[in-house]
C-alpha cells in the first residue's frame, strides 16, 4: 500500500466518512492502489485521470479498480470513443460521468450534446462537469 493511499485510508474511522462525500476523484496515482481502495467500499472511487484511452479504461473496467469513470470526450478522441467508453463501464456495473478538459466551444456543444443523449437515454444518472466555459477570458464562440 503507498504512502498516499495509507494516508487516504486514515481518514476513515470504523469505515465511516468524516462528511458526505458523493466520490472521490483519482485519489491516488497507480491502478493497484485505485483498486485496492476501490474494494474498500467505504466509498465510491472514479478514475479520472487514468481514463485517457480505451485501453485504459478496459483494464479499470475489468479489474473493477473504481466505482465510477470520469470521461473527457475530446481527451479519448471525440463522442464515439467516449460512447464506447460509458458501454465498456456500463457493461461492469461502472458509472460514468462526462467532463471536460477546458475544451473551446465547439467541443463544449459536442460534449453537452452527447452528455444529454447518455442522460435521456439512461446511460448516466450523475451530474456532468462540464459548466468550464466561463473560466476563458475569451472565447471567440460566445457573444
Amino acid at each position: 500500500m503507498s504512502c498516499e493511499l495509507y494516508e487516504l485510508d486514515r481518514l476513515f474511522s470504523d469505515n465511516q466518512p468524516l462528511i458526505a462525500i458523493e466520490y472521490i476523484e483519482q485519489p491516488v496515482a497507480n491502478l493497484t492502489d485505485l483498486k485496492i481502495l476501490t474494494q474498500h467500499n467505504i466509498l465510491s472511487i472514479a478514475a479520472d485521470e487514468s481514463c485517457r484511452n480505451l485501453t485504459q479504461i478496459r483494464k479499470i473496467t475489468t479489474q473493477k479498480a473504481a466505482h465510477i469513470l470520469v470521461l473527457k470526450p475530446m481527451v479519448l478522441g471525440g463522442i464515439l470513443t467516449t460512447f464506447t467508453a460509458v458501454n465498456e463501464s456500463r457493461n461492469h456495473g461502472i458509472a460514468s460521468v462526462l467532463t471536460s478538459s477546458l475544451d473551446g466551444a465547439i467541443a463544449e456543444f459536442y460534449n453537452t450534446n452527447l452528455a444529454i443523449h447518455l442522460v435521456v437515454q439512461g446511460y448516466i444518472d450523475r451530474h456532468c462537469g462540464l459548466g468550464t466555459g466561463d473560466l476563458f477570458i475569451k472565447n471567440l464562440c460566445y457573444r
